[in-house]
């Protein structure tokens, strides 16, 4: 018992490539204590990383949209937790303008283009409940 708490480092800061690397042992069944095993983090940690992923959130932290700025840029989905699962963002890459989203259950289409502008309130603009999205999670 002493020995695996020593393996279990709390403060490891894990790199974005120790993610993916969590997120392709998720999809290929991998239980979650070998995970947090071979990883040496947390169940607390662990347990994040999967929320996370369960969600299609990119990042594990909720946090301002400066922070997410760079996945904006590089066209991923994005949204204020507050908005719950209605409404999302992206960023035309080509055309260089943002697209807002819809969510349309049940209606044929998950999802529709509502408008092609950004529309953010001030509160939106200082909120620290911004996340980055998978294109999986909103398909």
């Amino acid at each position: 018992m002493q020995r695996r708490i020593q393996l279990m480092d709390k403060r490891k800061k894990l790199s974005e490539d120790d993610i993916k690397k969590i997120h392709r042992l998720l999809k290929q069944g991998v239980k979650g204590e070998a995970i947090m095993h071979l990883m040496g983090i947390s169940s607390t940690h662990f347990y994040r990383i999967q929320q996370a992923y369960r969600n299609g959130e990119i990042n594990l932290k909720r946090t301002s949209l400066h922070s997410i700025s760079h996945l904006v840029a590089a066209g991923l989905p994005f949204k204020r937790i507050a908005w719950g699962n209605h409404f999302y963002y992206h960023y035309n890459t080509e055309e260089r303008w943002f697209v807002k989203h819809r969510c349309m259950f049940g209606e044929g289409d998950d999802y529709e283009i509502v408008q092609d502008t950004l529309d953010l309130s001030l509160e939106d603009l200082l909120a620290k409940d911004w996340v980055a999205l998978t294109w999986e999670s909103v398909r």
